[in-house]
């Protein structure tokens, strides 16, 4: 039995040889987590590089397409002033007036659905994506009726700020008929939000372009048949019309292209 001990003893001890291996090779110590939040990619450019295309492909369309949404405002400032400092005064300031009080506020509740959409088209989830447009629809239209009748109301808020009767007045008659281009923007701004979330910004950049290239001439028009007020207002409502048909356009044709694909 001793014997049987000493042998089970000198079999569980390590030999010699096996003792220097252990010391001469260390297990490898593990970085620190500072240095493994600090190791940069090695292709870290070219990762830069096409982030940077990818921001580019969605920024320059956008601020393009915001700077010809300016010069529509630009164009009929103009032919405001062509009708006189009284109608430019009341103009600016109902043009002043309704981005504020109308536009703003349509174009923040329609931003609201920009995650809901982008999320819905990155999980394809297409039933969520129409529904969320359709509910935009019906969102906007809703909230541009206390915006109408704000609108209806601003010659007495002008007043009340000390605003000069008659540009009161002439501002109070530029938002009556600029009254239509709320239905216009409310179907407008969400049809650009469901389009930028499946990064379709250069259509609706060629579609602004398009339809404010157009506004030069019905301006004209209406001004040689209507005049005054009424025909600077109502060539924003018709300029804001026409984007949005050509936007739906496209959306039907996008969609019969894909049906015959499939």
């Amino acid at each position: 039995e001793n014997g049987k001990k000493k042998n089970m003893s000198l079999a569980m001890k390590p030999s010699s040889e096996e003792a220097e291996t252990e010391r001469q090779d260390p297990l490898p110590a593990s970085p620190p987590p500072s240095a493994r939040i600090l190791r940069w990619p090695k292709d870290l450019k070219k990762t830069i590089s096409r982030e940077q295309r990818k921001f580019l492909q969605l920024a320059l369309p956008m601020s393009a397409m915001n700077l010809v949404c300016l010069a529509k405002l630009t164009i009929s400032t103009a032919f405001l002033g062509r009708l006189g400092r009284l109608h430019l005064a009341g103009g600016a300031l109902a043009l002043t007036f309704a981005n504020v009080t109308g536009f703003s506020v349509l174009a923040g509740l329609a931003s609201a659905m920009e995650p809901i959409c982008g999320q819905a088209f990155g999980a394809k989830n297409f039933k969520l994506l129409h529904k969320t447009l359709f509910m935009a629809f019906v969102l906007l239209l809703l909230a541009s009726i206390p915006i109408a009748v704000l609108w209806l109301n601003v010659e007495k808020i002008l007043l009340c700020f000390g605003q000069d009767r008659e540009i009161s007045r002439t501002a109070q008659r530029y938002l009556l008929y600029l009254i239509p281009d709320l239905v216009a923007t409310a179907f407008l701004n969400p049809l650009k939000a469901y389009l930028s979330a499946q990064w379709i910004i250069f259509p609706v950049f060629l579609c602004s372009v398009l339809s404010v290239s157009l506004h030069i001439p019905i301006n004209i028009f209406l001004s040689h048949y209507l005049g005054g007020i009424p025909s600077i207002a109502l060539s924003i409502c018709w300029t804001d019309l026409n984007m949005v048909v050509l936007l739906l356009l496209y959306i039907f044709t996008r969609a019969e292209g894909r049906r015959d694909e499939c």
